[in-house]
């Protein structure tokens, strides 16, 4: 299981998006023609969660996720940040969890903290393995 952190760019937006995905190269997950109406995403970081116990990936997986989200919540409307019409992201799977940076945050300053906690994951996971 993956973590990622992905950036997403139409005209002169830009915003991130935290999520998980079963992909071994996380931009797999945005190959679907839906994410066509974005001029480009790349994948700035990802956590990569090993586990002999699938489920138990998983759910780190997600636990990781949701701690991440509580940092960056979904901050803004995405019509109104792109600049698009009313409802033209309406169906595209994962925008609940898209998000800008604030004027205190630079993307450098996210994907360190990716980097930091995918350090520490790193080492938490080996520890529980080993006991």
């Amino acid at each position: 299981m993956k973590v990622y952190l992905a950036k997403f760019q139409k005209g002169n937006g830009v915003a991130y998006k935290i999520g998980h995905t079963k992909y071994f190269n996380s931009i797999n997950r945005f190959q679907d023609p839906q994410y066509d109406v974005f001029d480009e995403i790349s994948v700035l970081h990802d956590i990569n969660i090993q586990h002999e116990n699938a489920v138990t990936a998983r759910l780190v997986a997600r636990a990781v996720e949701a701690t991440l989200l509580c940092i960056y919540p979904k901050n803004f409307r995405l019509e109104e940040h792109f600049q698009t019409e009313q409802n033209y992201f309406d169906k595209l799977s994962g925008i609940t969890e898209m998000f800008v940076l604030t004027e205190q945050q630079t993307e450098d300053m996210l994907v360190e903290l990716f980097r930091r906690v995918a350090t520490k994951l790193y080492w938490v996971m080996k520890e529980s393995t080993n006991v």
